[in-house]
């Protein structure tokens, strides 16, 4: 689909046969070449375009708004944008990268992408980093998601993007502690759990220390951080405002039995009547939140729990590189990668001395202990 006709750039979709779509107008320049097909879903219909767009060519911010103007209100674009900034997870900011970013933010569109590289080049000089993700528009956050797929072996690894007619629900994540952990409790649950010492002369002794250590703590943390219940705030609607709703249902229904032309203008009337009395009530609420947020502890916090809303950079998941010199892609290579790195690097020291001093060592250091824990425990016998 390249403009000039040639075999390479170029993008395309591959779509199954019984989902209901359409093919568009393709976008085809020499510096952003899209596929366009819309589909229909539920209420309205969504653009799905895929697009490539070389690297060799400078594309500035009007560039992208003239081919976002041809996806619609409601659109995903992905594809490979050659494009770098630090916004959706890239490693630094290139010139092309804040031009896209200044078309998103004035066109109201939002960019998702997994954080993590997409782009292994082949010069193991060179450093992975992203250069594939989506921006889309129209579509709630709640309802899509975006992940990574390693089943392909090319320079570039696919994302997956999912979106669902409903709010996607996740799991809570799991935390230790809470704004009403008792810490006092904590402590005294960590020093009862690490009173006695463990000697450590085996690899099997490491493990069961480590497995030991993170059961008391999570035990210790669990124990004293009570449960955060969740209240549920009832928005309370203004009386006029429910007064107008009701005046619209009924021009509504008296239209939909008469169809006659004046009553179908009234209609009119009345709902851009009630739109504007709802921003007016919209903006009232939201100026007064704003005016209530303060950064201490007497409104807990409040203004910073509300800047936890605003839209962030996603966090970049720097790539691992293997001993072999090889990039460590899925999850799976990662993990085996800091699995071989700290078994190397956490190894017991190797004793080269007699066996008589060891034994004489370990002798000395249960004593130490031993008075350690008797003086600790006379102190709080004589503090009681």
């Amino acid at each position: 689909m390249h403009p000039n006709g040639k075999a390479h750039g170029g993008s395309a979709i591959l779509i199954k046969s019984t989902i209901k779509h359409y093919q568009s107008q393709p976008h085809c320049k020499d510096y952003i070449q899209a596929t366009n097909v819309v589909v229909s879903a539920g209420v309205s219909d969504i653009t799905i375009s895929s697009l490539y767009c070389p690297p060799r060519h400078t594309i500035k911010e009007q560039h992208f708004n003239d081919y976002f103007k041809t996806l619609g209100k409601r659109f995903i674009a992905a594809g490979d944008y050659n494009a770098k900034h630090t916004f959706w997870g890239s490693r630094l900011t290139l010139p092309r990268g804040r031009e896209l970013l200044k078309s998103a933010q004035s066109g109201h569109m939002n960019i998702i992408s997994t954080g993590q590289p997409t782009y292994w080049p082949t010069d193991k000089d060179k450093i992975p980093d992203i250069v594939d993700f989506c921006i889309f528009k129209g579509i709630a956050n709640t309802n899509i998601s975006c992940s990574s797929c390693w089943d392909l072996s090319s320079d570039h690894s696919p994302i997956l993007v999912e979106i669902t007619a409903e709010i996607r629900e996740t799991t809570r994540r799991c935390t230790l502690h809470n704004k009403r952990t008792n810490w006092p409790l904590f402590r005294a649950l960590t020093d009862e759990a690490f009173s006695v010492p463990i000697a450590l002369q085996t690899k099997g002794d490491i493990v069961d220390a480590v497995e030991y250590f993170t059961t008391s703590v999570q035990s210790a943390a669990w124990n004293s951080t009570p449960i955060n219940q969740h209240k549920l705030t009832e928005q309370h609607i203004p009386t006029n405002i429910l007064q107008k709703i009701s005046e619209k249902r009924a021009l509504r229904k008296l239209w939909q039995q008469n169809r006659c032309p004046e009553t179908k203008k009234r209609l009119n009337h009345k709902i851009k009547e009630l739109k504007r009395i709802l921003n007016n009530d919209r903006n009232v609420r939201f100026q007064a939140y704003l005016e209530s947020l303060d950064p201490t502890a007497a409104t807990d916090y409040s203004l910073w729990k509300a800047t936890k809303k605003i839209k962030r950079p996603t966090v970049n998941s720097p790539p691992l590189r293997k001993p072999d010199g090889s990039w460590a892609r899925s999850d799976h290579e990662r993990v085996d990668a800091f699995a071989e790195h700290l078994t190397n690097v956490f190894k017991p020291h190797p004793y080269e001395g007699p066996p008589e001093h060891e034994k004489m060592v370990m002798e000395c250091s249960r004593e130490a202990a031993a008075e350690y824990h008797a003086k600790k425990y006379t102190t709080k016998r004589s503090e009681e």
